[in-house]
């Protein structure tokens, strides 16, 4: 069952065990817009890679330059939400609503990045001198 307004939560777990639910449950929470935040995470990973193999590039070399991109891959993270037992006879016995509290979901992503190394100095091209003739 899913349950998107938090503040229904404890009245629904009532619900449930006044119903005869007696067995262990578990609540876990977990995030309803996780892929969109996870490509946030890639295009911001994959900036932060380009930004810092620049730093790593021009410091070996002052002439040299990012090449093409050789290759991609990355290891999104993020943990399967925790679970909550709940002893729902005891939660009865309480005559109590079940608190539940939001809270925050962490996840990230490691991209790693190769890219060619250009290491060819590019030299101006020097213009010849023009010369003008009267006529």
């Amino acid at each position: 069952m899913t349950v998107r307004k938090l503040e229904q939560m404890g009245g629904l777990l009532d619900r449930m065990v006044d119903a005869g639910a007696n067995r262990n449950m578990n609540v876990s929470f977990g995030c309803s817009r996780l892929d969109e935040l996870m490509d946030q995470a890639r295009v911001k990973a994959v900036a932060d890679a380009r930004k810092r193999a620049n730093v790593y590039v021009t410091g070996a070399s002052p002439n040299a330059r990012l090449g093409d991109v050789l290759g991609i891959s990355d290891t999104p993270n993020y943990p399967p939400g925790r679970m909550f037992p709940i002893d729902a006879l005891a939660l009865r016995e309480g005559k109590a609503s079940l608190p539940i509290a939001a809270g925050e979901q962490e996840m990230s992503v490691t991209v790693t990045i190769r890219w060619a190394i250009d290491n060819h100095r590019i030299e101006p091209q020097s213009q010849s001198p023009r010369i003008e003739t009267g006529a």
